[in-house]
């Protein structure tokens, strides 16, 4: 049985969720030089949300978001434990990472009335991921280079320049 999806696209059902779920490719440049999340604090202080990795299918983003996705995995945390308190299945994280230069926070929803909430929730982070460069942390926008977009400040986005020239 395939889960149902909430993210800030909607809830995806059946073979939808095959095609929201499928990775993207960063190009290899940009992956070897980014310092990457470390989702073991994560996994450690949000069991509920991290709770079945079988469902988890990737965690993959740049350590500048990494205070952004930690907000937003508190608040939903909480929800989640509000869920088990009403006798509902959890929401559960099952892939974080980055499309069209911002962040992408796809979870399995469980049952209850809170699957909205957490849907607005990830919409506004997924939202401000755009003002914040994935590399660092600092104030960024979002920028297209060679085909790919990401959301660098502008000492970042220089270093993206000078590669490409190089």
């Amino acid at each position: 049985m395939t889960p149902d999806t909430t993210t800030s696209q909607g809830r995806l059902t059946g073979s939808e969720w095959g095609l929201a779920m499928a990775p993207t490719g960063l190009p290899p440049e940009r992956i070897a030089d980014m310092d990457m999340i470390d989702w073991r604090p994560f996994r450690a202080e949000f069991q509920i949300l991290f709770g079945d990795q079988d469902e988890i299918i990737s965690l993959s983003t740049g350590s500048g978001w990494r205070q952004l996705v930690w907000d937003l995995c508190v608040t939903l945390e909480e929800l989640a434990r509000q869920q088990v308190a009403e006798g509902h299945h959890p929401m559960r994280v099952s892939q974080v990472k980055e499309k069209f230069g911002c962040l992408r926070f796809y979870l399995a929803s469980g049952t209850g009335s809170l699957a909205e909430k957490a849907f607005e929730l990830i919409e506004a982070a997924e939202e401000r991921s755009g003002t914040i460069c994935e590399q660092c942390g600092k104030p960024g926008k979002t920028q297209t280079l060679r085909g790919w977009d990401m959301t660098y400040c502008p000492d970042h986005w220089r270093e993206a320049l000078k590669e490409k020239r190089d």
